[in-house]
């Protein structure tokens, strides 16, 4: 978790593919200083406290003024009582925030226009300013929805099945065009029918394997 390291020092492919990988999954990190110094002068890292859950967090931090160099992390939620005694329920979640794939591309980009200003940051606070500035430029929604269908209820529904339910939908789109456009029969393409029918197929005992409980 060298985050620190990596922007004052350059780029690590592996540390950008664990932000890319936590973030693209709707996690994001809640501590911003960081945790390990030598001397008190030289930072080099960052132990983290990631959460997919960010609306029930109360505050974090990290324990400074200790005879160590690693100094330790600290993050409060406020958790419904209510939704622990039931189990079954599924609570309504404020949701924020929206770390589509789509959004993340988006913020990538946004931070890559910004490489040599992040590079020239003297310490992790200028950077940690650049990098919430563009998640909220991207990520941020105009305005706070609340439902039911968020990634508490439903930890199955991934980028890839968004993706594959979307693939799905057009090729319905496209049979049914073939319907409309007097070179088939009534029933349309023939060969667009199955492959609808067949991609609808394996979608849906996917979708069975992955929701079961």
């Amino acid at each position: 978790k060298q985050w620190y390291q990596r922007r004052v020092r350059g780029s690590n492919t592996q540390t950008q593919d664990f932000e890319n990988t936590f973030l693209s999954l709707g996690y994001f990190p809640l501590i911003s200083r960081p945790t390990h110094s030598i001397n008190n002068q030289q930072y080099s890292c960052i132990d983290n406290i990631l959460t997919n859950f960010i609306d029930a967090v109360t505050n974090t931090g990290v324990i400074e003024d200790l005879a160590s160099h690693h100094k330790p992390v600290i993050a409060n939620f406020n958790l419904n009582n209510s939704y622990k005694a039931n189990s079954n329920s599924k609570p309504k979640i404020l949701q924020h925030y929206n770390f589509s794939r789509k959004n993340i591309e988006s913020l990538s980009h946004e931070l890559e226009s910004k490489h040599n200003e992040i590079l020239a940051c003297p310490d992790f606070e200028p950077f940690f300013e650049i990098f919430t500035t563009a998640v909220e430029n991207n990520c941020k929604l105009d305005k706070p929805k609340t439902s039911k269908r968020n990634a508490l209820n439903n930890p199955w529904i991934t980028e890839s099945i968004v993706d594959a339910i979307a693939t799905r939908e057009r090729l319905y789109d496209s049979w049914k065009a073939s319907k409309r456009s007097g070179v088939f029969s009534p029933a349309g393409d023939t060969k667009l029918e199955k492959k609808f029918k067949d991609y609808r197929r394996c979608l849906k005992q996917l979708s069975n394997i992955l929701n079961c409980d």
